[in-house]
């Protein structure tokens, strides 16, 4: 079976509406938030940000990408109502002791502090995200575009009058916790009508327990890799870097991870979304996506990385107003790298959804050991120009072997390019 390397537009009106909104939203919150941080200062924020991502990601964003993989599939969560039930008086739990633990703590260290604030933050990211991820999985375009509204403005208003201008990382953790909930929770009630849906209506090929349990364990491990590769060579970098290099690399990590990649996953994810389609109790099956190369692609693609490294420059001299920054030459490495890693996301979603668990922790275990590796060499010895010819290896090497069984090339030439070699097909 072949899967089209194509985006529905209906998906990728979604995709646009849902990236827009948090692009806007994360310039308005970096913004707000940077007043008065110097560049390390800067670089550590960021880096602690990432750090919440992945902590959210990794409780909650397996169980998140499996209920999108059902709800696209089968457009209802109704069988998965019991289990659901009973996982939310433990997820309830986990929230109410890290509130308490801040409440006592508050005399204490502040890294544990710190930990505490950015696990709340993580979480509320994650369950902001699944609402918005199950509005697109069902194509209530409308409506997601409303709640994503909603979130964008409300997040920003509400943490200006929650923070005013403490910037102490944990309080501004903290804050940020609650004014994604806050955000969270308006999503659900502008959208109410459609989660009522999804809960009430039954599929007609529900999803067993035991498929569901392992998509949820092998999005984890998918996770697990996604945030250990954006967060390693952060981590990396802060203990064996000098602070001046990480204070540069750091600026330019956050450009791409926090503006560029969610503006290539419009796309990614819309091609992700063809491959959660794939009908459940499929794994084992040959399943390819069939990918049609052209030069006019190559061109438009060496165009993209010439812009994301133009907008870099842009970012670090006319925004942070940064006096030195990395040379053109290593951005377009890096932004090259970032555009693989977002090919790489539609591959692991097919990798799951075709695969058994085991293959798919495989190679998770494999491309971490690798890219952890990798990385702590080419930082040891190049610094930052290391890192970002190691971002791109180690994601080349990902997407080539991910591409060997599930990625189908055709060469088109100039001559040869048919009409029907679009990338987006109207429903």
């Amino acid at each position: 079976m072949s899967i089209p390397f194509k985006a529905r537009l209906v998906d990728l009106t979604n995709l646009f509406i849902a990236k827009v909104s948090n692009f806007l939203l994360t310039v308005l919150l970096f913004a707000l938030l940077s007043r008065g941080m110097d560049r390390h200062a800067f670089g550590e924020f960021g880096y602690w940000w990432g750090i919440a991502i992945m902590i959210g990601g990794l409780l909650l964003g397996g169980l998140s990408s499996a209920l999108v993989r059902t709800a696209v599939a089968h457009g209802s969560l109704r069988h998965l109502l019991l289990p659901m039930r009973r996982a939310w008086p433990v997820l309830f739990s986990v929230v109410l002791i890290l509130m308490l633990g801040i409440v006592s703590l508050s005399n204490y260290t502040m890294p544990v502090l710190l930990y505490l604030a950015l696990t709340l933050f993580g979480l509320a990211v994650q369950a902001q995200t699944v609402v918005l991820a199950l509005l697109r999985a069902v194509e209530a375009t409308l409506a997601n575009a409303v709640a994503s509204l909603l979130i964008m403005l409300l997040v920003p208003l509400s943490l200006h009058v929650m923070l005013g201008a403490e910037r102490a990382l944990h309080w501004v953790f903290l804050s940020l916790a609650c004014v994604f909930s806050i955000g969270t929770i308006a999503g659900l009630v502008s959208a109410r009508g459609h989660f009522g849906h999804l809960l009430s209506s039954n599929p007609a090929f529900p999803v067993g327990r035991g498929e569901f349990l392992k998509n949820v364990s092998s999005f984890t491990a998918v996770n697990i890799f996604s945030y250990a590769i954006v967060n390693g060579d952060f981590t990396i970098f802060r203990v064996i870097g000098t602070p001046e290099d990480f204070a540069l690399m750091a600026t330019c990590k956050i450009f791409f991870e926090r503006f560029v990649v969610p503006a290539l996953m419009v796309f990614a994810g819309a091609i992700s979304l063809l491959v959660l389609r794939y009908p459940q109790g499929g794994v084992g099956k040959t399943v390819q996506l069939e990918v049609k190369l052209n030069p006019q692609l190559l061109v438009a693609m060496v165009l993209v990385v010439a812009l994301f490294a133009f907008a870099y420059w842009v970012f670090a001299h006319m925004i942070r107003g940064d006096e030195t920054t990395i040379p053109l030459l290593w951005v377009a490495s890096a932004a090259t790298g970032y555009f693989l890693y977002a090919v790489n996301g539609i591959l692991f979603d097919l990798l799951v959804t075709t695969r058994p668990l085991r293959i798919v922790v495989v190679h998770v275990a494999a491309f971490v050991v690798l890219g952890i590796t990798l990385q702590s060499v080419a930082i040891r010895i190049f610094g930052v120009p290391g890192w970002a010819l190691g971002w791109l290896l180690f994601n080349l090497i990902v997407v080539v072997t991910l591409a060997h069984r599930g990625l189908h090339l055709r060469f088109i030439g100039w001559g040869n390019m048919a009409g029907n070699n679009k990338v987006v097909e109207n429903r």
